[in-house]
């Protein structure tokens, strides 16, 4: 809060007036603020209790980037080009970014503060009630889209390019072959998304998506794209492979992240798919350019 004094006019020369002024952003934030921020926006890549995950600790003792108050604000703010990490400067408040780095530097220092919330064993919902079981503890590297063939059988992506089994609550340790070849792990990208055609008992298509470039190079700075296929399987080997959605080299793009994907498909047969921003957030807004966008293919 700041007082300020205005000097006395002619007409009211006996008149102190007060203004008092609540400059919002000079406000502090709230306790708990910086936990908010984090889990709004930070812990879907660096994990709830700040250990990692598609991007890296933030407890680690010496963080790449720089570990000191000032280093992590500059991070944040900036970003770190060729990487997941874009810049908030845009998107956060400076309180929020303040408020976030002063949170992380609180766990950093003692991360017993950092509470592990329970996960309940059963959820209900208005349609169902769901009992949460741990079936598959080992075995699947990087686990992204699940869909169930039947009540025995599903099939699991693994970002690092393998099509899973899971036959009775057991992972199929036969390794299937003739997949798509997958480009960009290092880039946050590799296998990702599955669906099952609506007819999958009739035709047994199965649709994937993947991070792939047209050379088949493990080179980062090839020029890349999510890409959308389908096929069948049969037993163990991938076959009759249909490329749905590829676009031109020229709409390539050299060294995205965040290339992302889900499938749905809708009641009329419609396939949708979403494609990532390739950190490149504001293509998303320019209709000629494919990142960051939904999709929708009729079958």
């Amino acid at each position: 809060m700041a007082i300020a004094f205005i000097h006395p006019v002619p007409l009211l020369s006996r008149l102190l007036v007060f203004i008092v002024c609540f400059a919002i952003a000079g406000c502090s934030a709230p306790k708990n603020h910086g936990d908010e921020v984090y889990k709004a926006n930070c812990a879907g890549c660096h994990g709830a209790q700040l250990q990692g995950g598609a991007a890296s600790a933030l407890t680690k003792v010496v963080m790449k980037h720089g570990s000191d108050r000032s280093s992590i604000l500059k991070t944040i703010r900036e970003g770190i080009p060729s990487t997941e990490m874009m810049k908030w400067d845009s998107t956060l408040s400076n309180n929020d970014i303040e408020a976030v780095t002063d949170y992380i530097l609180q766990v950093r220092a003692d991360p017993q503060t950092v509470k592990v919330e329970d996960k309940p064993l059963q959820v209900e919902t208005k349609l169902y009630k769901l009992k949460i079981e741990r079936i598959i503890s080992s075995g699947l590297n990087g686990p992204w889209g699940i869909e169930f063939v039947d009540s025995t059988h599903v099939l699991i992506t693994g970002k690092t390019g393998e099509l899973y089994w899971m036959v009775n609550g057991k992972l199929d340790t036969q390794k299937i072959s003739g997949l798509p070849k997958i480009y960009g792990l290092d880039l946050y990208g590799g296998l990702l998304d599955l669906a099952l055609d609506p007819d999958y008992a009739h035709n047994g298509w199965i649709y994937l998506a993947f991070s792939s470039n047209p050379q088949n190079t493990i080179d980062s700075t090839a020029p890349g794209m999510t890409k959308i296929v389908r096929g069948k399987l049969r037993g163990h080997q991938w076959t009759e492979e249909e490329v749905l959605f590829q676009v031109n080299d020229s709409l390539l793009i050299r060294g995205g992240t965040r290339w992302g994907c889900r499938f749905l498909f809708d009641k009329q047969g419609y396939l949708y798919f979403s494609i990532g921003d390739m950190n490149r957030a504001d293509d998303s807004q320019i209709l000629t350019r494919p990142s960051g966008k939904i999709y929708r293919i009729q079958q």
